[in-house]
């Protein structure tokens, strides 16, 4: 799964400035509400990961199949793990 946002140009940049300065303020930014739900559950895996329960699960499958959630799930967690070995690791 790709998020991209509308003002994206196919042109494979996928990573844009401007994109990551609005996710300071996710509820406000210039994001569909799917990728919202999306931005939403990676902070929360992140930084309350035992805060995932069937309940929150089930809000999610509101904007995403169960295929999608693994995916997303998967996709967060190899980030995580690679942003955490390489700051244990001191890798720049």
């Amino acid at each position: 799964m790709c998020l991209r946002h509308p003002w994206d140009k196919d042109d494979g940049d996928l990573f844009r400035e401007e994109m990551v300065q609005q996710l300071a303020d996710v509820d406000s930014g210039p994001f569909s509400e799917r990728e919202k739900t999306a931005l939403r559950f990676v902070e929360k895996f992140n930084y309350d990961h035992l805060g995932i329960d069937d309940t929150y699960l089930d809000g999610l499958r509101r904007h995403f199949s169960d295929a999608e959630i693994v995916e997303l799930a998967q996709v967060t967690g190899a980030y995580l793990f690679r942003h955490r070995l390489n700051e244990v690791l001191g890798i720049r």
